[in-house]
Formats: structure tokens, C-alpha cells, sequence
């Protein structure tokens, strides 16, 4: 493999096991080929006349295969060319992420805490739900996933939020030419920083914490990892 086809892909995540990450791994396996000068095999198979498409098209091809994991990749054996390889994982695993985003988007929006005991636990699963989406290539906005946040929240936390909505407020009175708006970061250090000062006001046992039993359903917990290097087709130039 090339010096260049190596060095565009050197950022490419794994392929997952499952799917999962299709639609970031298909954007940028997209970039790094067409960084590689190999934008033909995107939508075609090469000339088998011109003789450095054919030899591209290898390097491209090898490098791709490198970062699928073996069941994976036994489902492509043989998908010979980089053209048909991308098409074949693209009819595979395409409708499979779509309804991965929004199986993963609605749990965010289904997330509760109805015991401050497990407050924290809650806050962590919405924070890796929001990753599970970020992953799958799925942006969702500032104003939505403060919404499920705040939808998430225990009756006895609601006055954080007011409290955090409320100095926004008061900041943009007093600086109307440069206005602040409340992110979903801001809100999420607010929340546990008062769920914090909550428990050294009132402490509660180790053992009544560890009962946490999460009946929300746990998306976004499998994965396969790639594998590197060794494994390719074809011919690459060293």
C-alpha cells in the first residue's frame, strides 16, 4: 500500500461489528479516498486498461478491508473491487443504521429518573445515548437533547434547571449585545453539581446506591472492533 493511500486512512475508525458507527465510517472512508486521488472508485470499477486505476483501486480496496472485522468481512470475500465493496456494505448496513438512530433517538427521549438515588446513573446513561447517536452519525440540537435532559429529571431537581434557565436570563438583561444561550453541557455540569451539594446535605448509604436496577432499555452498548494491517487483497505498492 502506497504512502498515501496509507496516511489518508491513518483517521478512518473500525468498521463495527454490528454497524453501528456505518454511517461516520462511509464518510470518512469517502474522504480518505477521494484525499488518496482515487475519487473513480467511488462510482465506478476501474479501467482495466489504465494500469494505475487497477493498482489504486488495489491499495484502496486493501486498505478498507484492513479496517473490517473478520465477520464482516467474511460477508464481502469476494467483492473484489473498492466500487463494489462500498456498494455491497452500503445495501447491507444502510437501512440497518437508520433504524439504529431512531431506536437509539427515541430511548433518549424515554430516559427517567424517578429515584434521585440514582441520579448520577441517569445522567451517564443520557450523555452515552447522545454519544450512541454522535456515532451513528446522527446530529441532534441543542434545544432537543435539553429537552430530554430536563424531561429525565426527578421532580426534586427541577429547580436546578429553573435556576440555570434564570441566570441566562438575568446575563442577557444585563448584556443584550453579547446574549448567552443555556447548552446541554452547561445544564449537565449544573445538574450534577447540585445533585453533589444534595448528597453532602443528605448523605445516603453506599448499599442503597448500589441498588440501581435501570429498566431503560440500554442502547448503544455493542460494538466490534476492526482489525488492522495484515489482511488486504490484491496488490499494493509499497
Amino acid at each position: 500500500m502506497s504512502v498515501d493511500v496509507a496516511k489518508t486512512f491513518a483517521n478512518v475508525p473500525k468498521f463495527a461489528e454490528d454497524g453501528s458507527n456505518y454511517t461516520i465510517f462511509s464518510t470518512c472512508i469517502t474522504l480518505a479516498i477521494r484525499a488518496a486521488k482515487g475519487s473513480f472508485a467511488l462510482t465506478r470499477v476501474p479501467n482495466p486498461v489504465q494500469q494505475d486505476e487497477v493498482e489504486k483501486d488495489e491499495q484502496l480496496l486493501n486498505a478498507i478491508v484492513s479496517l473490517l472485522p473478520d465477520k464482516v468481512f467474511r460477508k464481502f470475500l469476494k467483492k473484489d473491487k473498492t466500487f463494489v465493496m462500498l456498494e455491497a456494505l452500503k445495501a447491507h448496513y444502510n437501512i440497518k443504521s437508520t433504524a439504529s438512530v431512531a431506536i437509539t433517538e427515541a430511548h433518549l427521549f424515554m430516559i427517567e429518573c424517578k429515584n434521585d438515588k440514582h441520579f448520577d446513573k441517569m445522567l451517564d446513561e443520557i450523555e452515552q445515548t447522545k454519544e450512541r447517536l454522535d456515532d451513528l452519525g446522527h446530529a441532534i440540537n441543542d434545544a432537543s437533547y435539553i429537552s430530554a435532559i430536563v424531561k429525565a429529571m426527578p421532580k426534586a431537581f427541577q429547580s436546578i434547571i429553573d435556576s440555570s434557565t434564570n441566570a441566562i436570563d438575568t446575563y442577557n438583561l444585563i448584556n443584550p449585545v453579547a446574549p448567552r444561550r443555556l447548552t446541554p453541557t452547561m445544564l449537565l455540569t449544573a445538574l450534577r453539581e447540585g445533585h453533589s451539594k444534595h448528597n453532602l446535605l443528605n448523605p445516603v448509604k453506599k448499599s442503597e446506591q448500589a441498588n440501581y436496577a435501570n429498566n431503560n432499555s440500554n442502547s448503544g452498548k455493542e460494538g466490534g472492533s476492526g482489525r488492522g494491517g495484515g489482511r488486504g487483497r490484491g496488490r499494493g505498492r509499497g
